[in-house]
């Protein structure tokens, strides 16, 4: 049986101090408003490993008038907010991160009430951070990014160490994400914000670790399918080591703890091995409709980390 949990939490500022969004949701039944399994709920959650704000689209019908009511008055104060679901009472967070946008409607026809969300991860982090800081040449380079990633004011959730010191002197000014970016790409690696956290990888690299099994027998949905053409023997030969090649798209059940740069091991029919996820959606419709995970999983080439 399908089950879920949606939460409304306190509201979120930037104040200069880490910004946890995983502790701001109040998750008290005397302290938050929940939304468990009574009523209708569609969502697509949306994850990349790409700088940007993750995204998560919710849709709640018939909600009761004195949540639309709390929500009509903080809706300017950047609500936290945490999306569960799973089966059989066993729900896994899906998403942590603010409301950007919300509406509620009427249809007078079925007598309906809908509320639609927009919730962002570390929206205001990503938008709002700005740095300033000068480093000599010979300077590490973790350094660097642990230093940017602080500007961030969110909790760390893995940074993998960037052998290697600066080859030349180099300044930040403005928006921090995007500095952070930028060295990040300059020195071969990845950076993202996952459910409020920040975490930056090797390109073409995956982690040694697996985080899921994938088999018809363990949740998987239908046949993976390629997402571009097969590349022959010698073109590969001729990519860098650290290239990515975009694969397979899967689908599976409804499984949260993945995320982006997380390590499966896919055993099919036709695909079978390690690859690393690039990109997932949660799609769920509570009553009919899908309760899925897809996947976008790539095949590196690299050395493991």
């Amino acid at each position: 049986m399908r089950t879920y949990r949606f939460v409304f939490g306190t509201p979120v500022a930037l104040d200069g101090t880490v910004v946890n969004i995983q502790q701001k949701v109040d998750t008290s039944k005397d302290n938050a408003y929940q939304v468990e399994n009574g009523l209708q709920i569609e969502f697509q959650v949306v994850k990349d490993n790409t700088e940007k704000s993750n995204k998560s689209y919710v849709t709640i019908y018939n909600l009761p008038d004195f949540i639309v009511d709390y929500l009509k008055i903080n809706i300017d104060k950047s609500l936290s907010g945490l999306l569960e679901a799973g089966y059989d009472g066993t729900n896994y967070q899906l998403f942590c991160g603010t409301i950007e946008y919300f509406e509620d409607s009427w249809d007078d026809k079925v007598i309906t009430r809908t509320t639609k969300f927009i919730f962002g991860d570390a929206s205001q982090n990503l938008s709002k951070c700005n740095a300033a800081r000068s480093y000599r040449a010979g300077t590490p380079i973790t350094t660097v990014i642990k230093d940017l990633a602080a500007d961030l004011q969110l909790p760390i959730g893995r940074i993998v160490g960037i052998s290697g010191t600066l080859d030349a002197s180099v300044s930040f000014s403005g928006n921090t994400a995007q500095n952070l970016t930028n060295i990040c790409t300059r020195y071969g690696a990845n950076f993202s914000v996952q459910d409020g956290a920040v975490y930056v990888t090797k390109t073409g690299k995956r982690f040694e670790q697996n985080i899921l099994y994938i088999s018809p027998d363990t949740g998987l949905v239908g046949t993976p399918s390629p997402k571009q053409p097969t590349k022959n023997k010698k073109s590969k030969e001729k990519n860098d080591a650290s290239q990515e090649d975009v694969g397979l798209e899967v689908k599976i059940r409804l499984y949260g703890p993945i995320i982006p740069e997380s390590t499966i091991y896919l055993d099919s029919l036709y695909y079978k091995g390690f690859y690393k996820v690039v990109r997932l959606e949660h799609n769920g419709t509570y009553e009919g409709g899908d309760w899925v995970t897809k996947l976008t999983v790539v095949e590196t080439t690299g050395t493991l980390v």
